[in-house]
């Protein structure tokens, strides 16, 4: 299958128009998670679907969407964005692109990371926030930073074995770290440093590259 990379774009407050407009430009459909989808009518980007419990998605923004599927998901078991995830995921995409999951309450951000452990793993999921870009790494990456970038890590739903950073201003070997400030405030020294850990780690690790 060739891979199929979306955007998903939730209510929250969107990255500036030079982050967004490429990803929008790039992607091969563009889905509305429930309130998402005025951000989008807004801002003249038209929706392929709209899907959640639809609380929040006014009528007047869904009908600025003619061709857009509407997908109304009930349950409240998981958050509209983790519906929208794992219907991206059930449906042929392979990387997944999110913009709009800034700002608000602090619990929904906090939440935006935690519907990150939620989705199958292997379903590329990538943050874009206003200040970096927010992903959870296989157990060999070569990152997308370029020297002098800022990087931070950070050990999500457990424990990080094996952990080695090269190619950063604090290298690391062969190390164990668990949720903490641990990896606040490292710098990429050269282009496209390379981060790996055990594949038998409890955790996943979040990589977050500011711009």
């Amino acid at each position: 299958m060739n891979e199929q990379k979306w955007l998903v774009a939730a209510a929250g407050e969107w990255p500036d128009s030079a982050i967004w407009q490429p990803l929008v430009e790039a992607a091969e459909r563009i889905i509305a998670v429930d309130g998402g989808v005025a951000e989008l009518a807004s801002n003249k980007v038209e929706a392929a679907v709209v899907i959640g419990d639809l609380d929040s998605a006014d009528s007047v923004a869904i009908a600025s969407h003619p061709m857009a599927r509407i997908i109304e998901v009930s349950e409240q078991g998981n958050s509209d964005l983790v519906k929208a995830l794992n219907w991206c995921d059930e449906n042929g995409a392979s990387a997944v692109d999110v913009i709009g999951v800034a700002g608000g309450r602090t619990d929904h951000v906090l939440g935006t990371f935690a519907a990150m452990l939620e989705v199958p793993t292997n379903l590329e999921v990538k943050l874009h926030f206003g200040d970096c870009t927010a992903t959870l790494l296989k157990p060999v990456a070569i990152i997308d930073a370029q020297k002098g970038q800022q990087v931070s890590i950070f050990a999500l739903g457990g424990d990080i074995e094996d952990l080695n950073l090269r190619g950063f201003e604090y290298e690391v070997e062969s190390e164990r770290i668990s949720f903490s400030t641990r990896g606040l405030h490292n710098r990429a020294t050269v282009d496209n440093p390379e981060i790996s850990f055990s594949e038998n780690s409890p955790g996943r690790l979040l990589v977050m590259i500011f711009y």
